[in-house]
């Protein structure tokens, strides 16, 4: 299997797969962990025991193992016996990321980081551990001592790193503790820290210039003073005083900081930092403007007056003080602030979408791809301006100081180009994150691609699309940005959804899901449509997009949703989900709404957007409810950056009854039909907002899936579910969220032994930790048998009010599942072989949990009367109390 499809197949599931290691196999962990990768993806790989020789990186491999994480990290768990050698292979190339990037799409894969050491380093387990932080967020560094080699990194040093990202996750979320590993020689670089004096001139010290000369000699003297050796006498001779120096300091020098950690000094303050000059003086627009740039970031730089700007590819080290006109953060040197240390080298620019430049950005030598939209103007200044829309779909303002010398005539609407240049920033007003655009510096930072041939069909060829664009899984063509790709998979959106332009959507395969941005408007593109589209690989707001000139319909296939058991987050990114809970926290905005959806200790975040035609008054707090949608990223400027569930129409939206709090009180809110069987409830046919048992004062168990019995320990709980083992320590129950253990005590201590495989029941008790989350079950009372899923066991037998074989007609035969309660069940348990009334209230009353996916719609059809003896052992067993005397005649 593709390692991309693996990554997302259940936990527990076999699979084997074909790779190359980046690391050793025993690498990491005492021997036990390694990572490998192929061309979709990689994975983390942990023996079941250290091997005897180490498998280097580099060699092909395939393994076979069971899928499942660890620490939140996905894992393939394998034995030495599975491991097959094919050979030798090369290191993937590493895939360059920001550090605040590095997380769930690419964990696993073979990554590049560049930035700031911004804290001690530290001694981990399998190497020397580093924070590292470009200017988008830090990530965690560990260094093997292989590739660590002579190097000794430490706070403040610049770095560059590369290795298979991996993830340890101690918060429970499973969106945090990502971390690469460096663990071969040359995966770390460190760059040289500056020399104690970077000038041959040593700096005046204040003594020398007090004890010199007070006063201007006239003439050169035999024997100078051994105090005022730091000026040259040829100098002393031409000037008359000694006190106006060209040093390029007046202080002693400091250590510099990082350009990203100079850029968040707060305006006013001084910073001292070093860089290689990127952009000359001037290609920023007026005033002149310089700029520099690092492993971690760049900086425009403001001259002083009387001060030269140094050319491109300098080194050079600045004094000043932090300015942010426009929003746009420089520095502006203060006089003697420049010194030149040499040649630098430039840094390689980054690849970006037009839609993500913004602070993190900011300063920084960048690539921008994407076709003109409106053709350059030429101020009188000769400044140039015009705009691209990127592949992602987002537009850029691109500018030229006129010192550029670009050609207008080439930059017209509809060109295709490819511009570097420094990303500034003109924002509308102080504090707005806008007016980002991109200032190129000269003719060879524009790249006009070639015009395409016309075609005489008016639409392309598929195959040829495809001969430049290779079909790849959906994973695995998310991580080519600025590529080329082919990818087939099936709509889960219509195109009205995410905007009213009708130009996106969104596919998905087995592999995962990304949105496409059409070209134009396409009735046929809409949900349940198998396509195969060819475009090229962006970003939009963060999020994976494919901007598609070519796409043609393959059939049609029904969307299935995945069951959401994590929050949401990059892993699943665009898939279409189905998560089940209660609605909690609901906020209104016109046509919009938000809110969320509690299930056990997850909360899921709902969003509703205009297109899904879902009413605010749809959505009611204290429901419970099934919701089916896509996985959506927030905006930047989004004040919640959780990523939410975007349910598509109002079918996607199984509303239910209120649910019980767990107090046992019921959740406010209207009442309505009944709650999603998921939830382990079924209508009680009671009456909307009517509730006998809470009205007689009795105590309402929780209704609770068994998936979440760990956040309900010591409550009373009611569950639901399918008998899949009885033993001597209680049975096995199966809900189809996940399977429990219950255990019989005290007075239903004899029932485990009535029990088999294939009972569906109801039993309310309370969970307890014990070598597992256990259901222990006290009350015989609380246990509501709903009959065997067997086969028919021959003619219907006619059904007294009084015969326990009725009763359980009533409760599993063709009239349904539900029980009715009334005088049928009073009158059977009437002759003291009843519970309590108060336990026959609840029991009239009580709410049935469903089963699996298919068993609510199969039990009507397969559900008949088992053999009467068992089902008699059975009833009597659970209906009658614990009490002498001989039982009463049926």
């Amino acid at each position: 299997m593709p390692i991309g499809e693996v990554r997302i197949a259940a936990d527990g599931s076999e699979a084997t797969i074909e790779g190359v290691l980046t690391t050793g196999v025993g690498t990491l962990e005492a021997g036990r962990t390694g990572f490998v990768q192929d061309s979709t993806a990689g994975i983390a790989v942990y023996l079941d025991a250290p091997l005897a020789v180490l498998l280097p990186a580099g060699t092909r491999v395939r393994l076979a193992g069971i899928v499942g994480s660890r620490y939140a990290q996905r894992t393939l768990r394998i034995a030495a016996a599975d491991i097959m050698v094919l050979g030798e292979g090369g290191l993937p190339s590493p895939i360059p990321v920001v550090t605040g990037a590095a997380g769930e799409p690419v964990e696993g894969s073979r990554i590049a980081l560049a930035g700031t050491v911004v804290e001690t380093p530290s001694a981990l387990s399998d190497g020397l551990g580093l924070l590292l932080d470009d200017g988008t967020g830090p990530v965690r560094v560990v260094v093997a001592p292989a590739a660590l080699g002579g190097f000794d990194p430490g706070t403040g040093d610049l770095v560059g790193v590369a290795g298979p990202l991996g993830q340890r996750d101690s918060s429970g979320t499973g969106l945090a503790g990502y971390r690469l590993y460096a663990t071969l020689p040359g995966e770390l670089t460190v760059e040289p820290r500056p020399t104690p004096t970077p000038t041959p001139t040593p700096l005046p010290s204040p003594t020398a210039s007090a004890t010199a000369a007070p006063t201007p000699t006239p003439r050169p003297t035999a024997s100078p003073s051994p105090t005022a050796t730091p000026i040259p006498s040829s100098t002393a001779s031409s000037t008359p005083a000694p006190t106006a120096t060209p040093s390029p300091t007046p202080t002693p020098s400091t250590t510099p900081i990082a350009i990203t950690e100079a850029r968040l000094v707060p305006e006013g303050r001084a910073a001292h930092v070093r860089g290689t000059v990127i952009a000359e003086a001037g290609r920023l627009g007026t005033p002149p403007l310089f700029a520099i740039g690092d492993a971690t970031g760049g900086l425009p730089v403001r001259l002083a007056d009387g001060q030269s700007a140094p050319p491109r590819g300098t080194l050079v080290e600045l004094r000043g003080t932090i300015a942010a006109p426009y929003g746009q953060t420089e520095l502006r040197l203060v006089a003697g602030g420049l010194t030149i240390l040499g040649t630098g080298t430039v840094p390689a620019p980054v690849d970006l979408d037009a839609g993500r430049a913004g602070e993190a950005t900011e300063g920084r030598l960048a690539r921008v791809r994407g076709t003109i939209t409106a053709g350059a103007s030429k101020a009188t200044s000769g400044d140039l301006a015009f705009t691209v829309e990127g592949t992602d779909g987002a537009s850029l303002r691109i500018v030229a100081d006129a010192s550029a010398r670009l050609d207008p005539a080439i930059l017209r609407k509809g060109t295709s180009v490819t511009l570097t240049g420094i990303v500034g920033q003109r924002a509308s007003r102080k504090g707005a994150l806008d007016g980002y655009r991109l200032w190129v510096r000269d003719r060879a930072d524009v790249t006009v691609a070639a015009a395409p041939s016309a075609s005489p069909s008016a639409s392309p060829s598929p195959s040829a699309g495809s001969a430049t664009a290779p079909l790849l899984s959906i994973a695995a063509a998310r991580l080519r940005e600025s590529k080329r790709v082919t990818v087939e998979g099936t709509v889960t959106v219509d195109r009205s959804l995410l905007d009213s332009s009708g130009r996106r959507t969104v596919i998905e395969d087995r592999s995962g899901a990304i949105e496409l941005y059409l070209d134009g408007e396409d009735t046929a593109i809409r949900a349940g449509a198998r396509v195969r589209a060819t475009g090229v690989v962006g970003r939009a707001w963060g999020a994976p997009r494919l901007r598609v000139d070519a796409i043609r319909v393959l059939g049609r296939r029904t969307p299935v949703a995945h069951d959401l058991r994590v929050a949401p987050g990059a892993a699943t990114e665009w898939r279409l989900v189905r998560v089940r809970g209660t609605i909690a926290e609901v906020h209104r905005s016109g046509d919009r709404w938000t809110a969320e959806l509690v299930a056990g200790g997850l909360r899921v975040p709902l969003l509703g957007l205009p297109g899904s035609g879902i009413g605010s008054s749809a959505i009611v707090e204290g429901r419970a409810a099934t919701v089916v949608g896509i996985v959506k990223r927030p905006y930047p400027t989004a004040t919640d950056q959780r990523f939410a569930v975007v349910p598509r129409s109002r079918g996607d939206l199984d509303v239910g009854a209120a649910t019980a709090t767990a107090s046992g009180s019921a959740a406010s809110g209207p009442a309505g039909p009944a709650a999603s069987p998921e939830a382990g409830i079924t209508g009680s046919g009671t009456g909307a907002g009517t509730d006998p048992v809470a009205a007689a004062g009795l105590d309402v168990p929780l209704d609770v899936p068994l998936a979440v019995l760990g956040d309900r320990l010591g409550a009373t709980v009611r569950v639901g579910g399918l008998v899949t083992a009885v033993g001597p320590e209680g049975i096995r129950l199966d809900d189809g969220t996940a399977t429990a253990r219950l255990v019989f005590e005290g007075p239903a201590a004899d029932l485990a032994s009535l029990l088999q495989p294939g009972d569906a029941l109801n039993a309310t008790g309370v969970p307890e930790a014990r070598d597992e989350i256990v259901v222990v079950v006290t009350d015989p009372a609380g246990v509501i048998l709903l009959g065997d899923l067997g086969g028919d066991t021959g003619d219907d037998a006619p059904r007294a009010s009084g015969n326990p074989l009725a009763m359980l007609g009533v409760l599993a035969g063709e009239d349904g599942p539900f029980m009715p309660g009334g005088a049928t069940v009073s009158a059977a348990l009437a002759a003291g072989r009843g519970p309590s009334p108060a336990s026959l209230a609840l029991a009239t009353l009580v709410l049935t949990s469903a089963l699996a996916a298919g068993l609510a719609a199969s039990r009507a059809v397969k559900t008949r009367r088992s053999a009467r003896a068992r089902i008699q052992a059975r009833l009597d067993a659970i209906a009658t109390p614990p009490q002498a005397g001989p039982p009463a005649p049926t």
